[in-house]
């Protein structure tokens, strides 16, 4: 049997999820679970931005790994034959 563990779903932009989390917590734990688009929506700059908000952040990201393939064979097409 787990035991029962209070959780709280936030949604929003990351500029302010930050800031909200500190103010509900108090172990300082969170979990972001990131879900994209394509292969570029979260940007490296989010989850830096996270892991130096919240001091103990995991962070999941969801890749899109379809998008990543058609793109890498789109480019792979333009490339000149040797």
């Amino acid at each position: 049997i787990l035991p029962e563990v209070p959780f709280t779903i936030l949604t929003g932009t990351c500029k302010f999820l930050p800031q909200k989390i500190k103010e509900r917590q108090k172990s300082g734990r969170s979990i972001f679970f990131l879900d994209q688009f394509g292969y570029s929506d979260v940007r490296m700059n989010t989850i830096h931005t996270i892991f130096r908000s919240l001091e103990r952040a995991e962070v999941v990201l969801n890749f899109a790994i379809d998008g990543l393939l058609n793109y890498l064979h789109d480019a792979s097409a333009e490339l000149p034959n040797n």
